[in-house]
């Protein structure tokens, strides 16, 4: 019964973040969320396919439905309920139910950040992995900002046969990542203690996932731009907004309020990625909920392909 229930509330997560990611797309597709469902709590097959184009990720119904694909594949020795491994390292940065764990998590902030930031990211690693599985035998993924690493985990179930993570650990949060991976079982996944402005000197990968870490830097454009080129297929962006300022020429740094980091519009944030013609594929907005003052409550999502 506790594994059914799991399945269930991973399946409804994994709903919500599509319908999110989809928006006005839904119209698109030969198949709705809701014939999703069904087919997930039966075993109707249908020869229906889901194109890449329109959904994050690239499904045969044929084969299986959502929630097979998901139970299947994350975790890759199917979705079990354990007992809380990550115990002994009290409460953490991230949640971990999605690895079958019902950790501490740290107060405050992070549970609802956590929640709002999942609804694009996992469905664009997912939608990055997938696409570059039809021509590659291995994927290599970095999460830059990783802080415990999550999001590189993440992708190492999702598919990819390695990761890196790339943490400056000033918040202490990177300390623990490497273990909380033993611990879960993830292995092929490795951890480098260096700062992002030292970007240039790392190798390339096939999906490098900025997150989380540019409003912490003074020259977020530049970290962005050599991002991209340490990039060979996609890259993923996540960062805070202000939502105080709409000018599509807002920029501050240091941030309002701080000694330190920076800060644009989403208005602006957008512009400077246009300026840089690259191949969106899908970019969206929410706020984090979490953060109380406006200038750092808005968040945005990049999906972009080399």
């Amino acid at each position: 019964m506790a594994q059914k229930q799991a399945c269930l509330v991973l399946f409804l997560q994994v709903e919500k973040s599509l319908s999110h990611f989809l928006g006005h797309r839904q119209s698109a597709m030969p198949i709705g969320l809701l014939a999703l469902r069904h087919r997930a709590g039966s075993d109707l097959k249908t020869n229906g396919m889901v194109e890449a184009a329109t959904l994050p990720i690239k499904m045969c119904c044929k084969a299986k439905g959502l929630k097979e694909y998901f139970v299947s594949n994350f975790p890759k020795k199917g979705f079990v309920m354990k007992e809380n491994v990550l115990s002994q390292f009290g409460p953490l940065y991230h949640n971990y139910s999605l690895f079958g764990v019902h950790n501490e998590q740290l107060p405050g902030i992070f549970k609802l950040n956590q929640q709002a930031k999942e609804e694009f990211l996992i469905p664009y690693i997912t939608r990055a992995v997938n696409i570059l599985k039809e021509t590659n035998m291995l994927i290599s993924f970095m999460e830059l900002f990783c802080a415990d690493g999550y999001y590189a985990m993440v992708a190492r179930q999702l598919g990819a046969t390695i990761a890196y993570g790339v943490d400056n650990n000033r918040d202490g949060f990177f300390a623990k990542a490497s273990q909380i991976a033993s611990a879960l079982g993830v292995d092929n996944i490795h951890f480098f203690e260096k700062d992002v402005q030292d970007i240039g000197t790392f190798k390339p990968v096939d999906i490098v996932a900025n997150l989380g870490g540019l409003y912490h830097v003074s020259n977020p454009e530049q970290i962005l731009v050599e991002s991209y080129a340490v990039a060979k297929s996609f890259l993923i962006v996540q960062s805070v907004v202000s939502m105080e300022n709409n000018s599509e020429d807002y920029f501050e740094a240091p941030a309002p309020g701080w000694s330190w980091g920076s800060r644009y519009s989403r208005e602006s944030f957008h512009k400077m990625i246009l300026a840089k013609n690259w191949n969106i594929l899908d970019y969206n907005f929410n706020e984090l909920p979490g953060n109380i003052n406006k200038v750092s409550m808005g968040s945005v999502y990049y999906l972009i392909k080399k």
